[in-house]
């Protein structure tokens, strides 16, 4: 496991080098929940500080806030495992954007994009192809993940940071209300 300033990474093996990430400069992880509040709510529970923006057809796009000295790709793959294993029995999609190490380093390509279906903090074999999700979601996660949008700035963006766990428990126990009509 990785330590950067006091806090571990899932997955990463255990040497300061080791980057499962393959050195993704750029990591957003798709939620399928109904609504920002929810996915904030879930990782203000699971410990992740992110912000949550509602995205037509692909349910909460969540941006990781960077996490010490550690790259983007590795605060992807701590909300991946981390809210994956919040939502057991769903799977989660981590999106990561290469960073320069080439594909057969082991990491991802520059610009390439990478898919990687999490599921019960384990991350799932056999995902499906990043460029048939982008195909099928709304331009707003690919704007997401390629920094073209800011989070903060999108429609119905919510933040998980300052949000305690236990409100948000509160919050997650709290009957939906779905309007009538």
């Amino acid at each position: 496991m990785l330590r950067v300033s006091g806090y571990s990474f899932p997955g990463t093996g255990g040497g300061p080098s080791s980057d499962p990430s393959g050195g993704a400069h750029r990591a957003v992880v798709v939620l399928p929940v109904a609504s920002a509040e929810r996915a904030a709510d879930l990782c203000a529970l699971g410990g992740v500080s992110a912000t949550c923006v509602p995205v037509a057809g692909a349910g909460v796009v969540v941006v990781p806030d960077p996490v010490g000295d550690a790259g983007p790709g590795l605060a992807g793959i701590d909300a991946a495992e981390r809210t994956s294993r919040l939502l057991r029995g769903v799977d989660v999609v981590l999106l990561l954007v290469g960073g320069g190490t080439g594909a057969e380093d082991g990491g991802t390509g520059e610009g390439q994009v990478d898919a990687q279906t999490w599921r019960g903090g384990q991350q799932a074999t056999g995902g499906r192809p990043a460029g048939l999700l982008l195909a099928s979601w709304h331009d707003d996660v690919l704007r997401l993940l390629l920094g073209r949008l800011d989070p903060a700035e999108a429609p119905g963006a919510v933040s998980s940071a300052g949000r305690g766990r236990w409100s948000a428990v509160r919050s997650l126990l709290r009957p939906r209300r779905t309007p009538r009509g």
